[in-house]
This record gives structure tokens, sequence and C-alpha cells, in this order.
């Protein structure tokens, strides 16, 4: 089903929209939103499942981590500073995907959660911070598998396990990356394409189509029927400023003998004295 036909989605970025965001911004929160929009009943049928097998801690840590992601989206549709609300929600994150690493559950199956985490880590923080956090999660998940966590009892993966685990997480991040690296291209490109688009708006003001004008005075009507002056109305719609002069032709026939004064140039800029 397509989001933008649901209702509750559009409500949602109808919210985005009025938020006190850039446009940068904006369009994170649109992922973190489509990231929630999956994960959040994903999460809560999880905890379900485990809560009735029993298993409370790890069910409330679920439950935990629902409620601070959507706290955050909140804070940060409200205006809260979003690099802060993403890092302590992926500080949460990171908290319950290791913990189920170190339980593993039913043959090691709750690390596999983990695969989540580059889309989320990258999407939200960029290539550079993100890849710090997917780097970290990453080396933590590895010394998980293979036992290398003194002082904690882990889930005893087994060796060919922790290999598959290893190369497909890699791959995952990999891919992740590419995602995010084109994504920011494309915004790149359109940021520089409306950059580009706000220059010329600036600098040209262009008049098309057919203007009515009259033949006697050369007024113009403009689309609200009103008359204006062609002055008037080329001062309003482009960047054409006018200096009043007389051409050749007007001072011989306004100013006789005045022609070949050297105050009348040959832009029509002199002005004879009526007194002199």
């Amino acid at each position: 089903m397509n989001p933008g036909r649901l209702p509750v989605w559009n409500s949602v970025i109808d919210v985005i929209d009025r938020a006190p965001l850039g446009s940068d911004d904006k369009l994170r929160l649109q992922h973190f939103t489509m990231l929630l929009f999956i994960g959040v009943p994903s999460m809560l049928a999880f905890a379900l499942v485990v809560g009735l097998k029993g298993e409370r801690t790890l069910c409330l840590s679920v439950l935990l981590t629902v409620c601070g992601l959507v706290a955050g989206w909140i804070l940060i549709s409200r205006g809260v500073r979003a690099v802060l609300v993403y890092r302590t929600d992926s500080l949460i994150f990171c908290a319950l995907l290791l913990y189920m690493a170190v339980i593993g559950g039913q043959d090691g199956s709750k690390i596999l959660w983990t695969y989540a985490f580059p889309l989320i880590g990258f999407f939200l923080m960029g290539k550079r911070e993100g890849m710090a956090w997917v780097a970290a999660v990453y080396g933590m998940s590895a010394l998980i598998v293979l036992g290398r966590v003194p002082g904690i009892e882990v889930y005893p993966y087994s060796g060919e396990f922790s290999a598959r685990y290893l190369v497909t997480m890699f791959c995952v991040t990999v891919i992740a990356y590419g995602f995010e690296h084109f994504r920011e291209l494309y915004r790149l490109g359109m940021e520089q394409e409306r950059s580009r688009l706000q220059l010329a708006l600036e600098h040209v003001k262009t008049l098309s189509g057919l203007l009515p004008i009259c033949s006697g005075c050369k007024k113009i009507r403009d689309d609200r029927g009103y008359w204006n002056q062609l002055e008037s109305y080329l001062d309003l719609h482009t960047d054409v400023r006018f200096s009043h002069g007389l051409c050749p032709d007007c001072i011989k026939e306004f100013f006789p003998g005045y022609e070949d004064e050297p105050d009348f140039d040959g832009d029509g800029m002199g002005r004879p004295d009526p007194q002199g």
C-alpha cells in the first residue's frame, strides 16, 4: 500500500511541513517517519511475543525504546535540535540491539535485528557520523558473536553462524552507505539547481504573452483590468529603469533650433531652459 494514500501519513507529512526545520532536516524527519511507520509496529509485535514467552526484561526494553523513538519524533517536529535527538535515539536503539545480541534467543535469531541499524544510522546521521555509529555497532557485535566479551555471559554462537553474520552485516552496511551517498548527491544537485533558478529569478524578469496596449495613449492593461502607464508597468514587472529625455526628432519638433546645442546629446538627456 502506498503510504501517501493513507490519511494518517498525510497528516504526519503536514506536521513535518509546518515544523520549524530546514529543508534537509525535514527530509531526514520524513525518513525517520518512514522508519517509525515500519519499525514501531514490528517492535510492538516483537514485544508482545517475547512478553508472552515470559521475557519481561526484553519486552520492557523494547517498549521503552519505542517510547523513546516516538518521543524523539515529537521533539524534532517541535523544533528541538534534530541531531541531538537522533544521537539519543540511536544510543537507546544500539543498547537494545546489543542486549539482544548478548542474549541471542532461539538459534541466535535476536541478533538479526542489528541488520536494521546501518540503514537507520546513515539516513539519520549522514555518511560520516553514521559510519562511526555503524562501525561501533559492527565492532561490538563482532566481539559478541566471537565470544570475546570478558565478564559477560553471551549466547554461544557457532563459528559458521558468526562468519555468515559478519559477512552479511558488512554487505548491508555497504549497501546502506551507497543509498545515503546517492541520496546526498541528489540533494546537493537539487540545491544547486534551486540556487541557479533563484539567481536567475533575481536578475531576470521576463514578460511573455499578449499584452493589451492602447493604440492612442500607450497604456497597458494588467491582469486585473486596470490601465497603467507603460513606464509604470515595465518598472513593476521587469528590472528596466527609465531615464526620461528627448530624442532628436522630438527636439526638432518641440524645441526648434536646439538640436545642434551640445547639451542635447545622442541620448536625448538635455533639457532647454524655457526662461533662457
